[in-house]
């Protein structure tokens, strides 16, 4: 049985994968980028307050 954190976790990475589906190469490499940079972040000021917005 999974914790509350793994059921969480794998709902994340199941909604990154619904996102990268609608998204064509270029895009996925843009939105990939920008979740890493999210996830690298450790303090909210380093978190540009723009959300992702494709170049296209």
């Amino acid at each position: 049985m999974l914790c509350r954190e793994e059921v969480g976790y794998e709902k994340l990475f199941a909604n990154l994968k619904r996102i990268n589906t609608v998204l064509d190469g270029e895009q996925q490499r843009e939105f990939n980028g920008w979740v890493y940079r999210l996830a690298k972040a450790k303090k909210q000021s380093e978190i540009s307050s723009m959300p992702f917005t494709p170049k296209r």
